[in-house]
């Protein structure tokens, strides 16, 4: 959850997503915690209307 805070907070916006729906792309989906909060920030900080997340691979569960 570190890392997806640290992800979230690196997040620098070249435009603003205010009133928009956003599409969050990743390489690989293994938690989900950076997708929820880099979302989250998209909807509270910047006014996001929606996000949703497209992702290339899932890792595999470690159980």
């Amino acid at each position: 959850m570190d890392a997806a805070r640290l992800h979230a907070a690196a997040l620098r916006l070249r435009q603003s997503v205010e009133g928009q729906r956003v599409l969050l792309v990743d390489d690989i989906f293994t938690t989900g915690a950076t997708f929820h909060t880099v979302g989250k920030r998209l909807i509270i900080e910047w006014g996001a209307v929606e996000v949703r997340g497209l992702v290339l691979a899932r890792a595999p569960n470690r159980s």
